[in-house]
């Protein structure tokens, strides 16, 4: 199967590069000063490409990379808090389980370290050094050159576990929820998944208005079949005893639609929970 482009609004496409390293050239190549990578950055539309691009940045760096791990302890004694399931989740705030770090990376702080230091959650710093027991760096942006040491551990709490780790996480790229309204001198906007063009036209508008067509770069695609653009969505309500029903509507895809169904059909929908944690849920629509 072919795999088609998702295409640009009209208007637009003077900003577009071939692929996603033109955009990350753009933001971070060669050319690129410590203080213009500072106030820029990439922005994704999910979370896995935001750690992807930053990954890819990192490597882009000179030396050997280190790993810090961190140390997760569950909230309650049930199959969701286990270290082998809460090590793949990162919760809006929480650092990553596992942060690949080069000296050079750019970070961003997640908590406070020290209340009698002016730093706080959201400021951009430079690694320096990497220790075993700290990482330190070097503020960039303003009050560039001042230097702190981000100590471990550091505990944050999630809904189901406790996580220590460095405050921090790599900072070249953010989700495009979280960064569409930071100010920033320049943007690239990587989208390798469905998004649609009304809303690209409008983050657009706004950037372009705020920031001037020059800094702004962006890479558009998706992964999926034209045929397959318009996907059916459905919700699903879980109710916590078994063999329950519930009446949800069903958003068809497109192609539905237009054979003649004047408005979504209703189903029934049977919810059957296993008894293996973590519960899962079997799923039986009957129209």
């Amino acid at each position: 199967v072919q795999l088609s482009r998702l295409l640009m609004p009209s208007g637009f496409e003077h900003l577009e590069v071939a692929s996603p390293d033109g955009v990350i050239d753009f933001i971070c190549g060669p050319h690129c000063t410590l203080e213009q990578i500072a106030k820029s950055t990439v922005l994704c539309d999910l979370p896995v490409v935001v750690d992807e691009v930053n990954l890819k940045m990192v490597n882009r760096l000179e030396g050997v990379a280190t790993t810090y791990e961190a140390t997760d302890t569950p909230r309650y004694s049930d199959g969701w808090s286990q270290p082998d399931c809460t090590m793949k989740e990162t919760p809006a705030g929480l650092p990553p389980f596992f942060i690949h770090l080069k000296v050079g990376a750019i970070v961003l702080l997640l908590k406070h370290v020290t209340p009698w230091i002016n730093l706080y959650p959201g400021v951009r710093l430079r690694v320096t050094r990497l220790d075993e027991g700290k990482v330190v760096c070097e503020r960039i942006g303003a009050h560039e050159g001042e230097r702190t040491v981000v100590l471990r551990p550091l505990i944050f709490e999630a809904e189901n576990f406790y996580r220590s780790q460095f405050p921090i996480r790599l900072a070249y790229a953010m989700s495009l929820k979280d960064g569409q309204d930071v100010p920033f001198d320049q943007i690239g906007l990587i989208t390798p998944h469905p998004l649609r063009t009304r809303h690209i036209r409008e983050f657009l508008d706004g950037k372009i208005e705020a920031m001037g067509e020059k800094n702004i770069k962006v890479y558009t695609s998706h992964d999926k079949p034209e045929q397959y653009k318009d996907i059916a969505l459905f919700s699903v309500r879980k109710l916590p005893d078994r063999n329950k029903t519930a009446s949800v509507g069903l958003k068809r895809s497109h192609q539905e639609m237009t054979k003649g169904t004047v408005a979504p059909a209703k189903y029934t929908v049977a919810l059957t929970k296993s008894t293996v944690a973590p519960a899962k849920y079997t799923v039986a629509l009957t129209k």
